[in-house]
């Protein structure tokens, strides 16, 4: 099989893929964790190196000669592809063609991709269970946003984005904030201020998000959402361990 049958799916338009998002972008917003680096006959042996990485997003560094290409890779079908050549950056069905003229070995780096949030999670383990699901699901949905964004699928990040909002305003905010009132948490006030801020923030996200400015919005989630985390970290701790306190008098 060949290469641009591996890659790409029958269905595929492939001059529109991830058109709007470039990997410029893509690489700002991912961490990537590496896998396997090898010299190869490239469309013989890439397939086999991703067989080897399994399932999920990989992010692929192939260098031929003076030219490097990168990339994303969702399934094994490509989401996004760039060619870096003399600080140029050309996407799309351009770069994916230039790839077969291209003669001799290439040299292939595969990393298995993780989105900026995915290991935000430990610094927000409260130790009380209720509490921390809640932020599983926040974490999960901010993902969400993230992934849909650099794979293209811009609808369905809108969608993840107000998911993540209902969320907040419906679910995250009015449990913690009738905990606080139940067991009359004297650090009450303070947090619902950083509440409010928060909700304020993930407006202006969907603003961007409705003008279509994908990158701002999520440079924009990235910047709130950490910053946040830096106050929940430590506030909702304070605030499981004061439950706690109560609970076992």
């Amino acid at each position: 099989m060949d290469l641009t049958s591996y890659l790409l799916h029958p269905r595929d338009e492939f001059d529109k893929i991830s058109k709007k998002i470039p990997m410029s972008f893509v690489e700002e917003v991912i961490e990537v964790e590496p896998l396997d680096e090898f010299t190869a006959q490239l469309p013989e042996d890439l397939p086999l190196v991703l067989e080897r990485a399994g399932h999920g997003l990989h992010f692929v560094v192939i260098k031929i000669g003076e030219k490097t290409y990168k990339l994303l890779l969702s399934g094994a079908r490509i989401a996004n592809i760039s060619l870096f050549h003399g600080g140029e950056e050309v996407s799309g069905l351009r770069a994916f063609e230039k790839l077969f003229k291209e003669q001799g070995p290439a040299l292939i780096y595969v990393y298995r991709v993780h989105p900026p949030t995915a290991k935000a999670i430990k610094s927000l383990m409260s130790g009380y269970e209720p509490m921390d699901r809640i932020h599983e699901e926040m974490i999960s949905l901010a993902n969400s946003i993230i992934i849909e964004t650099i794979l293209g699928r811009l609808g369905e990040a809108r969608k993840a984005l107000k998911n993540l909002y209902r969320h907040t305003v419906d679910k995250h905010f009015p449990f913690e904030e009738n905990l606080m009132k139940r067991y009359n948490y004297p650090n009450i006030y303070e947090h619902i201020k950083y509440h409010k801020l928060y909700r304020e923030a993930l407006e202006q996200i969907m603003t961007l998000a409705a003008k279509e400015q994908y990158m701002d919005m999520i440079y924009e989630l990235l910047t709130t959402f950490d910053s946040y985390l830096k106050y929940m970290g430590d506030e909702d701790k304070r605030l499981a361990r004061y439950i706690k306190m109560i609970i076992n008098k």
